[in-house]
């Protein structure tokens, strides 16, 4: 299973410092453009870009350290064979910070049914203002 929180770090490590700007010739706006971070570095090697592409790389540091900030939640979910054939989340549909948690959690409630572990990416809390 692919890790894609650590991936996010991994490809962080090293880049040009952020934030990043698409630049296109005034003259043709809709042309071709190229990426600058603020010291007026060239981000891409390969001068002009699709604009498009440079919008998407010029967003990638901030997309990249958002995922990087995200953690897992997991819980066990059982398979109701008998009745819908369909997952259903176990004890108390609660999501915990660790396996481990969440194994315990599952280990109580009374099951004879098929588990598995699953989890999902949680980012870190917004204030809405």
């Amino acid at each position: 299973m692919s890790d894609i929180i650590q991936h996010a770090k991994r490809l962080l490590e090293g880049i040009t410092p952020a934030p990043w700007k698409v630049y296109a010739w005034e003259r043709h706006p809709d042309s071709d453009v190229y990426v600058m971070n603020e010291d007026g570095e060239m981000v891409t090697d390969e001068g002009w870009i699709h604009p498009a592409d440079g919008h998407l790389i010029a967003a990638a540091p901030e997309l990249a350290t958002a995922l990087a900030q995200e953690t897992y939640e997991y819980r066990y979910e059982r398979k109701l064979i008998y009745q819908t054939n369909e997952w259903q989340p176990m004890a108390e549909a609660k999501w915990y910070p660790t396996p481990e948690l969440a194994e315990s959690a599952a280990s109580r409630a009374p099951n004879s049914l098929p588990v598995r572990l699953t989890r999902r990416r949680v980012s870190q809390p917004e204030v809405m203002e």
